[in-house]
């Protein structure tokens, strides 16, 4: 154990871990187990981050410089069969040579409803799974949030003045752009686009309609129908 790093037995640990589940699940847990002592047995060396640090002072190559004899160059030789210098070019650049990276704005072809939506969703979900229920018009740099008449009750909790600022922000933080953000509703029933979510729901209603249709049209349900004077009225998917 003296010879194993902390890394090494974090590792180890989860290999372990894993592996006992595997066994507990398996049909044949003696030949499970096996292979995980085997794995284990054979597990790379992890180095600590200071270990790697110290090898890449000494050259990146596990060796240290100080452990080379050192010669000048003579008028002859070549300066590249130098080992000092050889070990020296492997030297990484110094971590002031790296400038910071610069924040990129994000490209207009992802200044979509649906990229926006996933963003919101991962940062907040409740206010993203409201959102879905919304469509998204851009003029200039005003947007336009719109909810169907059919989705008011939506409308009523994302139009409070707080989570319109709230969208504002996100919009910024996402798009690196600033808009005005207005919520709608609409004034009818069926006006305006259909929400994500209420555009899956209406293909999925398609979707039924026209397996129905299919199945009612097969000859056999045919003959049923007409045999048991009944109708097809649902369709369920068998497990």
């Amino acid at each position: 154990a003296g010879a194993l790093s902390d890394e090494d037995i974090h590792f180890l640990f989860d290999m372990t871990l894993k592996g006992v589940t595997d066994v507990m699940r398996a049909q044949d847990p003696r030949v499970v187990l096996e292979m995980l002592l085997l794995r284990m047995s054979q597990a790379p060396h992890l180095s600590s981050i200071e270990e790697i640090l110290s090898r890449l002072e000494g050259g990146g190559i596990g060796l240290r410089a100080d452990l080379l004899e050192k010669r000048e160059p003579s008028e002859d030789s070549d300066p590249e069969d130098n080992p000092v210098k050889t070990i020296q070019s492997l030297q990484p650049p110094s971590m002031g040579g790296f400038a910071a990276p610069k924040a990129t704005a994000v490209p207009p072809s992802t200044y979509t409803w649906g990229n926006l939506l996933e963003n919101i969703k991962r940062e907040k979900p409740l206010l993203g799974a409201k959102l879905e229920y919304a469509s998204m018009e851009i003029s200039g740099e005003h947007m336009v949030i719109f909810f169907r008449k059919e989705q008011e009750f939506f409308f009523n909790q994302i139009s409070q003045k707080d989570v319109v600022k709230q969208l504002a922000e996100l919009v910024q933080k996402y798009w690196n752009k600033t808009y005005t953000v207005e919520v709608k509703l609409g004034e009818t029933l069926n006006e305006g686009t259909l929400s994500p979510q209420e555009t899956i729901a209406t293909k999925k209603n398609e979707d039924q309609k026209k397996l129905l249709e299919k199945i009612e049209n097969h000859p056999m349900v045919k003959e049923a129908k007409n045999i048991l004077k009944a109708k097809v009225t649902n369709v369920k998917e068998s497990q």
